[in-house]
């Protein structure tokens, strides 16, 4: 798992994000990651939003969790595999 930093607007659009992503083998997005850009976010910082992609095994997407439950930015971009997702 990689991560592969990306910006783009984050909700509202006025405020920039960086965005994290790392992939599962199939080359899906597996986990997803936000964090505000102007902290200059690390991937070892609790700053992120962390959402898990589940697929079947078609590859469709059939679930999408956030880590803890919220879109909250308090993870740990680093620890997004062995997080809680609900």
């Amino acid at each position: 798992m990689g991560p592969y930093p990306l910006f783009a607007p984050d909700a509202p659009p006025t405020i920039p994000a960086t965005k994290m992503y790392a992939y599962n083998a199939a080359g899906a997005i597996q986990y997803e990651g936000w964090a505000t850009s102007s902290i200059n976010p690390q991937p070892s910082q609790p700053v992120w939003a962390i959402k898990m992609y589940t697929y079947d095994g078609n590859g469709r997407l059939i679930k999408e969790q956030w880590a803890g439950g919220s879109s909250a930015r308090t993870n740990v971009w680093a620890n997004a595999a062995t997080l809680t997702y609900q």
